[in-house]
């Protein structure tokens, strides 16, 4: 066959329609990717970015990420942006405030999240969810307080305006449904509350929650962990004061649009797994860092350290003739955890006290801490292969506090992007 027979065939048509995709069907593509390959292809073309950061595209985002995995939410490792924290350098004697961003190349082209940001130095962090960091400073001379809320992924700083409920101890930032805006919550021992609005920018009326049997958890001298929101319900984990070596822990749930309060036990069994830690004397106690309240994939679960390694206690809702209960599972064992860390494994290593910082809901991340400013990423739940920890800081003579992660929502991400 001649050269010029062979150039002027026609290519068959299935070879044609393999060359190019129509543009319906990429953009079915791409709303079932991950939020890395989504910005990647949005910094393309104008076109194709154009579809992507369309309103309407943004729905069908959110539509689908309630709809995948049967109803279940999926978690993408890349909506964690950052991870910020305190640290006390013991040698120089000097403290100050770390951030240390994600390495994925979407956050990258993140211009406003900075430690200056996050964390103004004359401010104190509080509380971070869904890239909304509230923070508090104290004008000792004026004897008030004033909370700032900082949006970490534009800088926009929501300045609310004096509350009425005094001595205000639990704070939660609640997500509204319209995008964009939150709530916040103030309340009280007594279960007073209050919530502020961004959406209309002034405080609500100070409600009172009726405590639903049994009785009014005493909440005086009492320590309070990081709330969990599921909902518009806030769950917090608290214990006696003055307790430490024998706690006892109980579960406050505050469902907002109801004004109820709900006094919950801890899964039977969890405590008693707990790893124990030993103290300078040498006595074994159990620390409150080993137990974590979070929302995973819409449920309330519990996270707990133990000796064998992290489980997760999920509650599961009552149905018709049963009540509501607690189910556990291991998420990685200790061997496999010190192993990914890079410690040897020997049998006295098996008790080594991580402690759990934070989880992020959208993300799946966990945040472990170990002794001399250690820090952990566990990615959880993310493939159906073995839970994943990453180093985040080698040991040093630091001393790490106050974790904090900074998440967001793709359709948030997506409008923050700046494209060349």
């Amino acid at each position: 066959m001649s050269t010029r027979r062979r150039r002027g065939r026609k290519p068959p048509a299935s070879s044609s329609a393999r060359e190019a995709l129509s543009f319906d069907l990429l953009l079915e593509i791409v709303l079932r990717s991950d939020v890395t390959t989504v910005v990647r292809c949005a910094a393309t073309g104008r076109i194709l970015r154009r579809a992507i950061l369309d309103p309407a595209f943004g729905r069908r985002l959110a539509l689908q990420a309630a709809a995948a995995d049967g109803g279940r939410f999926k978690f993408d490792p890349a909506l964690l942006l950052a991870v910020s924290y305190h640290e006390f350098d013991y040698q120089s004697n000097t403290a100050s405030y770390r951030i240390i961003h994600a390495p994925d190349p979407a956050t990258r082209r993140l211009a406003c999240l900075d430690a200056t940001t996050i964390h103004p130095p004359w401010l104190r962090p509080l509380v971070a969810r869904d890239g909304l960091f509230l923070h508090r400073c104290v004008y000792r001379s004026l004897g008030r307080i004033t909370l700032h809320v900082v949006n970490t992924l534009t800088g926009h700083v929501t300045h609310p305006p004096q509350a009425t409920l005094p001595e205000a101890y639990r704070r939660a930032l609640l997500s509204s449904a319209d995008g964009g805006s939150f709530d916040l919550l103030l309340a009280d021992n007594s279960m007073r509350f209050q919530i502020f609005s961004s959406k209309d920018g002034k405080w609500g009326v100070v409600r009172k929650a009726s405590f639903v049997p049994p009785h009014h958890p005493q909440t005086n001298g009492v320590i309070f962990l990081d709330p969990a929101v599921v909902g518009r319900t806030i769950y917090w984990i608290y214990r006696r004061s003055g307790s430490r070596m024998n706690p006892e822990w109980r579960i406050l749930a505050l469902d907002v649009d109801a004004a109820q309060a709900t006094k919950m036990d801890l899964p039977a069994g969890c405590v008693s797994s707990m790893m124990p830690y030993m103290d300078d004397k040498g006595d074994e106690r159990l620390v409150d860092q080993h137990l974590l309240l979070a929302s995973v994939r819409g449920r309330l679960s519990l996270f707990v350290m133990e000796s064998i390694g992290i489980s997760m206690w999920t509650l599961s809702p009552a149905t018709s003739g049963s009540a509501e209960t607690w189910n556990r599972q291991l998420v990685i064992g200790a061997a496999e955890m010190l192993r990914q860390t890079g410690f040897v494994v020997y049998d006295n290593l098996a008790r080594t006290p991580f402690n759990l910082e934070g989880f992020g809901e959208r993300s799946g991340s966990m945040i472990l801490s170990l002794g001399c400013g250690q820090l952990f990423r566990l990615d959880h739940g993310i493939t159906e292969e073995a839970t994943v920890v990453t180093r985040l800081i080698s040991p040093g003579s630091v001393q790490v506090s106050g974790v904090f992660l900074h998440e967001t929502d793709r359709i948030t991400l997506l409008k923050a992007m700046k494209f060349i």
